[in-house]
């Protein structure tokens, strides 16, 4: 009687299939089966499923959906043509120890054993089947890592030279291995750092994408979440990076590495690095206080005089007609439409001088760090000297190199928060001048009442304090 047998050809990615592989094993298998007089029984193709790492096999037969009709027509076929066992991937010995529950066997084209008559077949007698999937799977294990290991260099040596990690980010198309820009999606990006540095909600800024009619990468509107990542991701402040962060397989949740290294990139950018500092800078000025919906204009701005609570918007039956500012403790009460008129009024006498805008006291200690950091680091290099001429037992040069590690990581923070320091203080004079043009407009006292009560409250928090007292009268204070 004729053996009877099927094929299986098996490829992880729709490029491998591009290449033409699939139908190489299939007629691999189909001669080989054909050469040794058999009868075909079908063919079964694994095409765009992944074979390794799988150490259950219910949980592979319920993944791989063309392994499990294989494996369910078992019984019309005595033997599983493949071309090579490194086809099987970590299912190899899995799919042999399941044929020998039926008596059936496995053959390789490339790694030819013998084949049973079915009658005569004995599993566990012959072990160079399961010899030679080892040692596929063996061989197959280094090959990934080799190539594993060459990607991540490869990687490494593309963002040193200025190049995208793995694929450009949302608004830039791959050409000739360059990142270029889409100038129908970049001419709304342009749109974010400003929308947001003029006090926009990530909210509102997706409202107002969807509104342009262009399509976010995923979707068809936008949400918050594509709107902060492109705002915080420095690729669009012309920097490239590797491993800006990681999902935590606990709580599914996106952690940023805050001290990634960025290089130069060599696309063209949105914005300027300038730009997005700042933009880090809101992001984290603006989680230190809790938003609403339903700002005001001087939402979270007025306090009171007596116990420093803000004061809180409220109607009377006449709602916006009767719209009032009071005190939690019911120190002050002030109707809405006085305190417009008294922050107008004081807001374009306080800007009415041409002074410059005081800057907060900085004692420069720049020298100062960049001499104690080299020290810190002359001294860890003379320590590793002194080390290898044994100078230190393991424990002693261990305790000596931590103190000085921790020494270079406190003067490496107070250099970064020396550098934020400075940059707040530029940011602050950038925002006077910004302030003071709006408060000489003509329309200012409009502008306090009928802007965007995001923005309005947005440019006084960024310059202003404002007190009120029990006698209703607002003062108006420079940051």
């Amino acid at each position: 009687m004729s053996l009877r047998y099927a094929t299986l050809a098996a490829v992880s990615t729709d490029e491998q299939i591009d290449k033409a592989s699939i139908p190489s094993q299939l007629k691999l298998t189909r001669e080989a089966g054909a050469k040794m007089g058999y009868t075909f029984a079908g063919e079964y193709i694994i095409d765009g499923y992944s074979r390794t790492a799988y150490w259950e096999w219910s949980r592979a037969l319920a993944d791989i959906p063309p392994l499990r009709e294989c494996m369910n027509a078992i019984h019309t076929y005595d033997v599983l043509i493949v071309k090579n066992y490194d086809r099987l991937g970590s299912l190899g010995m899995m799919i042999y120890y399941y044929f020998c529950q039926y008596n059936k066997q496995l053959y390789s084209v490339q790694q030819p054993t013998l084949i049973y008559p079915p009658e005569s077949y004995q599993p566990g007698t012959d072990i160079s089947v399961p010899s030679m999937i080892t040692s596929a799977q063996q061989n197959q294990i280094y090959r990934i890592a080799k190539i594993n290991d060459a990607w991540q260099t490869g990687i490494k040596k593309r963002v040193e030279d200025g190049k995208y990690a793995k694929r450009p980010p949302y608004g830039y198309v791959k050409v000739d291995g360059a990142a270029q820009l889409v100038p129908g999606i970049a001419a709304l990006l342009t749109k974010f750092p400003g929308w947001f540095l003029s006090g926009l909600s990530t909210l509102r800024i997706a409202a107002l994408a969807t509104e342009t009619g262009v399509r976010p990468r995923f979707g068809g509107k936008w949400h918050q979440g594509p709107v902060i990542y492109i705002l915080k991701n420095p690729f669009y402040a012309g920097k490239v990076y590797l491993a800006r962060g990681h999902l935590d397989k606990t709580t599914e949740r996106y952690i940023a590495n805050k001290n990634v290294e960025l290089f130069d990139g060599s696309h063209e950018p949105i914005w300027s690095y300038d730009t997005h500092l700042k933009i880090l800078d809101e992001f984290e000025r603006r989680h230190t206080r809790h938003r609403t919906r339903h700002d005001y204009n001087f939402t979270s701005l007025l306090k009171c005089s007596v116990c420093g609570k803000s004061l809180l918007i409220s109607y009377d039956k006449y709602r916006d007609v009767r719209k009032y500012w009071r005190c939690p403790q019911s120190h002050v009460h002030l109707s809405a439409k006085k305190a417009d008129q008294q922050v107008t009024q004081q807001l374009i006498q306080l800007f009415s001088t041409d002074e410059p805008v005081p800057v907060r006291d900085q004692h420069d200690t720049r020298d100062y760090l960049d001499r104690e950091l080299a020290a810190t680091r002359r001294r860890l290099k003379r320590l590793d000297e002194e080390n290898d001429a044994g100078a230190y037992t393991v424990s002693e040069f261990a305790e000596k190199r931590k103190t000085l590690l921790a020494r270079e990581a406190e003067l490496q923070d107070e250099e970064r928060q020396k550098q934020l320091a400075a940059r707040q203080n530029v940011e602050r004079v950038e925002m006077y001048q910004t302030f003071k043009d709006i408060v000489r407009d003509p329309d200012f006292p409009k502008w306090i009442t009928a802007r965007d009560p995001a923005i309005v409250r947005f440019q006084l928090s960024r310059v202003v304090r404002m007190t009120v007292t029990p006698q209703k009268i607002i003062t108006v204070e420079l940051l």
